[in-house]
């Protein structure tokens, strides 16, 4: 072999380790990626695990507040009902209430009218009883 072949082949050596030393220290840079995110990685499927708990805990809050509703709604309803029943209760026992006065007041009218009689009934025999 010629020399300049030697040197030829050697220099080649030289560009071809340059090369492999090159694509391990790219290799070590990956595998460093790599790790790093397998990391980033883990803690983004931490992060998921706890979004889907709180997630679960949040669904069973609106379960709990859905049937507080509809009791609410419930209860609103019955609450409804009971007002208007003790409204027409109210209306009816003021017109009972208005009944009374007015038979009352005429009961008071006539015993009015019963004292002014006597009254009268009596003045008439005290003049008989002075003559």
């Amino acid at each position: 072999m010629s020399e300049e072949r030697l040197a030829r082949l050697e220099s080649l050596m030289e560009d071809l380790i340059k090369m492999v030393g090159h694509n391990n220290a790219l290799l070590v840079d990956t595998r460093n990626d790599v790790a790093e995110l397998k990391t980033d990685v883990a803690v983004l499927k931490t992060d998921v695990a706890e979004l889907k708990t709180d997630v679960a805990e949040l669904k069973t809050d609106v379960i709990v507040l859905k049937t507080d509703v509809k009791e609410l709604k419930r209860n609103q309803e019955l609450f409804r009902e009971e007002l208007f029943t003790q409204s027409a209760r109210i209306d009816d026992n003021h017109k009972e209430v208005l009944s009374l006065i007015s038979e009352v007041a005429l009961n008071a009218n006539y015993a009015v009218s019963m004292v002014n009689k006597h009254d009268k009934d009596i003045f008439a025999i005290k003049e008989r009883l002075s003559v």
